[in-house]
């Protein structure tokens, strides 16, 4: 079985054979004043969730947002969120990290007045632009859920607070478990885990998952 953990959105369509998606924690949106984005002249987004907020409070209240300023998004995920409720410019750093959007559009972030929507916790630490945090994941009580592996099974972690969670219900897998961490900074969260962990090509989850199913795949065909 391939174990997916993951937070729990209000857009959440996942179904794959063999996958089994749990949620450790949900996402909760923070009231905010539209009216607020106003003296901005740039936004960033490190995740879906912070677009999905702000259209949360844009369809709660009869405010009108500028969607002709300038956006930069973690990666093509949360620009495609991005885009559909409304921005038309829209930017992307070359590698889909927090650390490396605020590196990478330094000068942009310089010259305009930059406006972060952020999570309540985040990874990377931002320089240039102000924070507002319009969201905040909080954590499910898994106590009446008991969760049991199995050696050939493939454990995928979507964020450091996933494994954060998942360590504070599970101390103790097999080391011949497979774990697959959406990118970097998730990797760095499993380095007490003496398992093989893999990272996808793209941080996104269904890049994990894909990633996960060719490994079961591969090994099937050794069995």
């Amino acid at each position: 079985m391939i174990y997916v953990f993951y937070t729990q959105s209000v857009d959440d369509e996942f179904f794959y054979k063999g996958v089994e998606f749990v949620g450790l924690s949900r996402v909760e949106f923070k009231d905010f004043d539209i009216d607020m984005l106003d003296g901005y002249e740039c936004y960033v987004f490190t995740s879906k969730n912070a677009v999905l907020s702000l259209k949360h409070q844009l369809d709660m209240s009869s405010k009108k947002l500028d969607f002709a300023k300038k956006v930069v998004c973690v990666g093509k995920t949360t620009q495609k969120y991005a885009q559909k409720i409304g921005f038309k410019s829209t930017l992307t750093p070359t590698k889909a990290y927090g650390q490396n959007l605020f590196s990478e559009y330094k000068k942009l972030f310089t010259s305009k007045k930059t406006l972060f929507l952020r999570g309540a916790k985040i990874a990377s630490n931002p320089t240039n632009v102000d924070e507002l945090i319009v969201y905040e994941n909080k954590k499910l009580d898994l106590s009446h859920q008991e969760l049991r592996f199995a050696k050939n099974d493939i454990l995928v972690f979507t964020s450091p607070m996933m494994v954060r969670h998942f360590d504070s219900f599970c101390k103790n897998i097999d080391k011949n478990i497979k774990i697959i961490a959406i990118g970097t900074s998730t990797k760095k969260a499993l380095k007490n885990r003496p398992n093989h962990i893999y990272i996808p090509h793209q941080t996104t989850t269904k890049a994990c998952i894909r990633l996960a199913l060719k490994l079961k795949l591969e090994s099937i065909r050794k069995r």
